[in-house]
């Protein structure tokens, strides 16, 4: 049997287009929050999200999204097939190095620049990445509750690996876990449902010569057009179930179904995948992605938290990304090397920028709302974004890098 693992295809290579789309994934999320957070927790509350606040948070999630794809692939990208119980506690150790120091730093930071105080079992909770099913996610920093299912990920793999379990398979199981949580609220459904997203990236990474992406040039829209299609069928489809479940009066119990971002989870597969080819991205592909975001995610996020939706802004948005189509052919991969740099610290950025932004919006509701607080929340804000990727750079690039070399040389891994 021909052995698709890019383990050996690819070896140690670097991937530098991939850390590029996940610094620039980074961007997205940090920006998102950053618009986001006045008017839940700041001096807006009560406003009205401006269109550009909605689309930001479509983005944001995909970008959750993509981040999700990233890891399974990664784990794939670095993973032995041959599961043993000397490579299982590798695995383990470095997932914990990696994953451990910066969370620990982030809860510690969340809960310093929090006005409440937690209790123990909170902290307890938040210590073993129980966050959102044991404990409740700490308000101070929303960006945690990814932590917990990457950890539980991790868990999960462990399972797929000792039992050689077929990848589709446990796709195909997951992916109706998800459907489910439609209907009803229980968290390892969710768990479950997450974990397509998370697999789908580790099976692209063991079917890469069988898409035949590596080793041969490959005209992507022959391949991804169909894909897409069945997408954004799809979310056609589940946009009609929801809005029918309402006026029937069914409550879905999620305020966005895991169905909503695994169906996402399909493109964001089609963009790493065209990443990995170093080849040139077309355009008017890129314009199917924004135009499923914005034409069919947002209603379904807007209605979940009741925004009003101006169907024309949005056609207005999709008639503007497939106009540039027209005059941009191509998005080549280059464009995501340059962002390389910031994904050395994505992971950083992504745990500390929400408590600091939190903390300005706290700080701007003493001003003048009507004089100053316009000039001085822009201004603090903007601060506040330099100082979260000064200090994820510090974290990620220098005392992570330090620490994870003691670790790995005193476990000898």
């Amino acid at each position: 049997m021909t052995n698709r693992s890019i383990y050996y295809q690819l070896g140690s290579k670097r991937l530098e287009q991939l850390d590029g789309l996940r610094g620039l994934c980074s961007l997205f999320v940090v920006i998102n929050h950053a618009l986001a957070i006045p008017f839940t927790y700041g001096p807006l509350i009560g406003y009205k999200y401006p269109d550009l606040v909605t689309v930001f948070q479509a983005i944001g999630a995909a970008s959750v999204i993509i981040f999700f794809v990233l890891s399974g692939f990664v784990i794939g990208y670095t993973t032995p097939p041959k599961y043993t119980t000397e490579e299982a506690k590798k695995y383990v150790l470095r997932r914990l190095i990696r994953l451990y120091p910066i969370y620990l730093f982030a809860i510690i930071l969340t809960y310093l620049l929090s006005n409440q105080i937690p209790n123990l079992k909170d902290i307890l909770g938040n210590l073993i990445f129980m966050q959102g099913w044991l404990v409740p996610i700490e308000h101070g920093n929303d960006s945690l509750w990814t932590l917990h299912y990457e950890f539980m990920f991790y868990l999960l793999f462990l399972l797929i690996w000792k039992f050689n379990l077929k990848i589709e398979n446990v796709i195909l199981v997951c992916f109706y876990c998800a459907i489910l949580t439609i209907f009803f609220a229980f968290h390892p459904l969710a768990i479950l449902g997450y974990f397509t997203i998370w697999l789908a990236g580790y099976w692209l990474s063991q079917n890469l010569d069988y898409l035949a992406l590596v080793n041969q040039d490959y005209l992507s829209y022959k391949f991804w057009s169909p894909l897409i299609l069945i997408v954004i069928s799809f979310m056609g489809v589940q946009e009609l179930l929801i809005h029918s479940m309402s006026l029937l009066g069914i409550p879905h119990p999620f305020p966005r179904p895991v169905f909503t971002d695994v169906i996402f989870s399909a493109l964001a597969i089609s963009i790493v995948a065209s990443l990995i080819t170093k080849k040139k991205i077309p355009f008017y592909f890129i314009s199917f992605v924004l135009i499923s975001l914005i034409r069919l995610g947002i209603p379904i996020y807007a209605k979940s938290y009741h925004i009003y939706i101006d169907s024309f802004t949005y056609s207005l948005w999709g008639l503007v990304i497939l106009s540039l189509s027209f005059f941009l052919r191509n998005i080549p991969v280059l464009f995501f090397k340059k962002l390389t740099f910031i994904g050395s610290f994505s992971y950083a950025l992504y745990l500390v920028h929400y408590p600091i932004l939190r903390l300005v919006n706290h700080l701007a509701t003493i001003e003048d709302i009507k004089s100053k607080l316009p000039f001085s929340l822009l201004t603090l804000t903007i601060i506040a974004i330099f100082i979260s990727i000064f200090l994820a750079w510090f974290l990620e690039c220098r005392l992570q890098l330090t620490i994870s070399k003691n670790l790995k040389s005193y476990f000898e891994i």
